[in-house]
Parts: structure tokens; C-alpha cells; sequence
């Protein structure tokens, strides 16, 4: 099993600066196996802390904006139905608020709202239908693979990937 030490640093960045000496036995392969599956623990404890972390902040925002919105609604229906606040010349409605600012509400308006595309589609036809054409990655590597020469556009890389398996 291999030893934990807590290691400066400057003890890290020494190791990882210093290149494996080979011939010199398991010694030099071992400091920097140490210190790999040092780093690793701590990027993933990192990585699992700030995930927390987002989590709490995202659920704050969240809890936020809905507050946003049930004030805006709650203004908003209020200056609708409060008929002490008088029309503006364009049909909507104004308050001036001298030490916040003013609100103002727009005259009512209509837009539409798409509630069931299929359907939409099925009436109005090839007009309203959009057709985005992407590469399948998976076939154009498999047919590349299959052709001697690379074509322009894609290249080989070459690449070894390292297995690190750690004693229990």
C-alpha cells in the first residue's frame, strides 16, 4: 500500500517538474504515483465541494426569482384592478413613486402562444417546419476509418491512455 504523506507545495511542484529517472528502480515511478493519487482525491473533493455549492446557491437563486415573480404579479394585478390610478393616454396605467421610481403598466395586448406544436405543424405544413441537418460523428468516423487516407476535415490523432490501479 502506498504512503500518504502531506507534502508542501513546493514538494509537489518539485515532483511534478522532475522527470522519472529510468533504470533508477520504482522509487522516482513511486513519488509520482503518490502525489497522482494525492491531486486526484483533491480535485475530486474539490470538485464535489463546489458542486455542493452551486447546488445551494442555484437553489437560492431559484427561491429568489419566484419571489421576483410573485411581486411583479402581485404589482401587476394591483395597478390592473386599482381604479384610483389613472389611464395613461395609451391605455395602460402609470404610478410615480418619487423615492423608488415609477411603475408603469402597458395597455393590455394579445400575443400567441403555441400550445400544442404538433398540431401546428400539421395544419400549416412545410412552412413553419424547420429541418437542421448536424453530422453523426459515430458514422463519419467509423467511415473514415474504413478509408485509407484521411480526408480533409478529419485526422488521426495518436494517443495512449494511462491506467492507474491503486492497492487497497
Amino acid at each position: 500500500m502506498y504512503e500518504e504523506k502531506d507534502l508542501s507545495l513546493e514538494d509537489m511542484i518539485k515532483i511534478i517538474k522532475e522527470s522519472i529517472k529510468q533504470g533508477n528502480g520504482l522509487i522516482s515511478y513511486r513519488k509520482h504515483v503518490q502525489l497522482l493519487f494525492k491531486l486526484e482525491k483533491k480535485v475530486e473533493l474539490l470538485s464535489n465541494y463546489r458542486k455542493s455549492l452551486v447546488e445551494d446557491v442555484d437553489k437560492e437563486i431559484n427561491s429568489l426569482e419566484e419571489s421576483v415573480v410573485l411581486l411583479r404579479e402581485n404589482i401587476k394585478n394591483a395597478m390592473t384592478t386599482d381604479e384610483s390610478i389613472e389611464k395613461t393616454d395609451t391605455g395602460g396605467k402609470s404610478v410615480n413613486l418619487p423615492d423608488l421610481g415609477v411603475l408603469s403598466l402597458s395597455k393590455e395586448m394579445e400575443k400567441i402562444v403555441i400550445t400544442d406544436a404538433q398540431k401546428v405543424m400539421e395544419i400549416l405544413g412545410k412552412p413553419v417546419i424547420k429541418v437542421v441537418e448536424t453530422l453523426d460523428k459515430t458514422k463519419a468516423k467509423a467511415l473514415i476509418s474504413d478509408m485509407k487516407e484521411p480526408i480533409e476535415g478529419a485526422e488521426i490523432e495518436k494517443y495512449r491512455e494511462l491506467k492507474v490501479t491503486k492497492k487497497k
